[in-house]
Parts: C-alpha cells; structure tokens; sequence
C-alpha cells in the first residue's frame, strides 16, 4: 500500500483505516495462536498426547496464517503519535486505535513467547519423565530376569528335521 507523501487528510484517513484494518486481521490472528499455545500446554501438562497432532496442526495453521498476514502489511509510514493530536476527528481517533493495537500487539507477542517457553519446559520434563520410568522398567525387567526360577520343562529344538 502506498501512504501519501503530502499532508493530505483524506489520504491520511484513508491509509490508517487500511492499517487499522490489517492490524485487526493480524491481532485476531495472534489471539488464535495464543490459544492454541495454551491448549498445547494444558495438553502436554494432563499427558494428552493424542489430541497434540491436532493442536500442532492448529498451531502452524495460526502461524502460516499470521505469517501471511504479517508480510501482507504495509507499514505506515508516519508517525502515529503525532496523528494521534491532529486536528482532524477522523485521523485522530484512528491513529489512537493504532497506538492501542500497536500495545495490544506486544502484549500478545509476550504471551505467546511466555507460553511457547512453558510448552517447551513442560515437554522437557515430561520426557525426563518419561526416560526415568523407561530407565527403571529397564532395571526392574533385569532383576526379574536374574532370579526367575529356571523352567523344568523338556527343551524343545527349533530344528524339527534333526
């Protein structure tokens, strides 16, 4: 999108409500990929691996999705605080939308970071987890091994044509 060299009102007006609308479609995006962030974490902490295939399928979904709309974006090209005080009503008020969504944005960011670092330890300690029992299994299966009673039965030959 091309924004106005000149001071331009209408244009102005015009290429903020396009930001404006970008930025709604890449929130609702982010918004998406925060929640299946969370739903991959309390999948993860109950144990529930059979429903992560689907959940990861979200999560790239939300991602391809966000991605598209991230490079689709064009950047405004003037600064939003000062359209934030200008006299017009219109450009006023969108360049503070601008500035909220522009705060609601890190907010997001910061979550989703947050949780992809929870779903990344809560993965770890679950396989530790899951190494240990394996680990144990292991040394429980040997003991029982070591002093199972030897049976008294005929041994038996693979070899039928001996």
């Amino acid at each position: 999108m091309s924004h106005p060299a000149n001071g331009n009102p209408t244009e102005i007006s015009s290429a903020l409500h396009a930001c404006v609308s970008e930025t709604r479609a890449q929130i609702a995006a982010m918004e998406s990929l925060r929640e299946t962030g969370d739903r991959l974490f309390a999948s993860i902490c109950r144990g529930d691996t059979d429903s992560l295939g689907d959940i990861l399928e979200a999560r790239t979904a939300a991602c391809m999705k966000l991605s598209e709309l991230s490079s689709a974006a064009s950047p405004l090209d003037r600064n939003l605080d000062q359209l934030a005080a200008s006299e017009h009503p219109e450009i006023r008020e969108a360049a503070a939308e601008m500035l909220q969504m522009t705060r609601q944005i890190e907010l997001l960011r910061i979550q989703i970071l947050t949780a992809q670092h929870e779903c990344e330890e809560a993965l770890r300690a679950a396989l530790a987890d899951t190494a240990r029992q394996l680990r144990e299994t292991a040394g429980e299966k040997k003991v029982r091994f070591a002093y199972k009673a030897a049976t008294a039965a005929s041994p038996r030959y693979l070899d039928s044509r001996k």
